[in-house]
């Protein structure tokens, strides 16, 4: 009778500790946040559940803030071994990304280990080592990981969707591959030499890239000048500069000495049917109406006036104007 009661408790006891170890795994800051909160690993199962009651994730910033106090800086040794693991981790990750491409369905553990050239233990410790090293690294600096959560944060997207996204660890590998290859090369890098260095394919890279960043007042003080707004400081990306109407203004001439190369009815039909009266085109039917002829005839003046226009010596000195249309 003993034995019958005691299965169930055992099981629920396995239970749990599974559900542990997959939390621990899939957090990245918050993961970070119970584990570090809850002290060692070793303590007592009631005093991980008492803290992990005690945890408020309506508040996600407080807790990263209450960590960065704790949070200890690795060392130049600490951060290469880190890396290393991470770099393992990635490189199983994108592993696993080609042969889901190739069989157009995720792979199971054991074909992913097969494909990877690895047994499934060895494949498992590899992945647990690199996601222990990438938890070490994120909660070591965990003050970017603030300064970079606080961009989305608000932005209809929650820590918690964040951490899951991955969007805050890759922001932070996209930013240090950035700095590295610009000091290494001392030029901008293009997006597919930083989507490479952080490890990153493409479609990951532009998910990161485009994900909604939280909005900005206009109101808000100007970090270079605290006494204006940003909206005094800013330009108008829609106002035209000085250059811009000067270009404008000498377009609209050149194309006026071109059509002086035909004669007033098809002069008129060209401006009124590609909008350059009035900036509305017209149909055929509507000019015909204006002019009192069918809208036959004007298609046939329309083709005449185009004929002419397409001799290359009364047109080519629009052509440096092709870049600013």
């Amino acid at each position: 009778m003993t034995d019958e009661l005691n299965l169930p408790q055992n099981l629920i006891v396995r239970s749990k500790r599974q559900i542990e170890r997959r939390a621990r795994r899939a957090g990245v800051a918050e993961a970070a946040i119970v584990r570090v909160s809850s002290g060692k690993l070793g303590s007592s199962g009631r005093k991980r559940r008492a803290t992990l009651r005690a945890v408020d994730f309506s508040d996600p910033l407080h807790y990263l803030r209450d960590m960065s106090r704790t949070s200890k800086l690795l060392t130049a040794t600490e951060e290469q071994q880190l890396s290393e693991g991470i770099q393992e981790l990635l490189k199983l990750e994108r592993k696993k990304e080609e042969l889901a491409e190739r069989i157009g369905r995720q792979p199971t553990t054991a074909q992913w280990a097969t494909f990877a050239g690895l047994n499934t233990k060895t494949l498992m410790q590899r992945l647990n080592y690199g996601i222990d090293c990438r938890d070490k690294m994120i909660k070591s600096n965990i003050r970017l990981v603030i300064s970079i959560a606080k961009k989305f944060h608000g932005a209809g997207m929650s820590i918690q969707d964040l951490v899951q996204l991955g969007i805050v660890e890759a922001c932070y590998r996209i930013r240090e591959a950035r700095n590295q290859l610009y000091l290494k090369n001392r030029t901008q890098p293009d997006d597919r030499e930083i989507a490479e260095a952080a490890g990153l394919t493409m479609k990951r890279f532009e998910t990161v890239m485009l994900a909604p960043k939280a909005p900005i007042s206009m109101d808000q003080r100007s970090s270079n000048y605290e006494s204006s707004k940003l909206s005094e400081v800013t330009g108008d990306p829609e106002a035209s500069t000085p250059e811009d109407i000067l270009v404008r203004q000498s377009m609209k001439d050149e194309l006026n000495r071109v059509l002086d190369y035909l004669n007033p009815r098809e002069k008129q039909v060209i401006k009124w049917r590609f909008g350059l009266e009035g900036g509305r085109l017209k149909t055929q039917q509507e000019i015909g109406e204006m002019m009192g002829v069918s809208r036959e005839r004007i298609r046939q003046i329309e083709s005449c006036a185009i004929r002419k226009l397409k001799k290359k010596k009364r047109t080519k000195d629009l052509g440096k104007y092709l870049c600013f249309c």
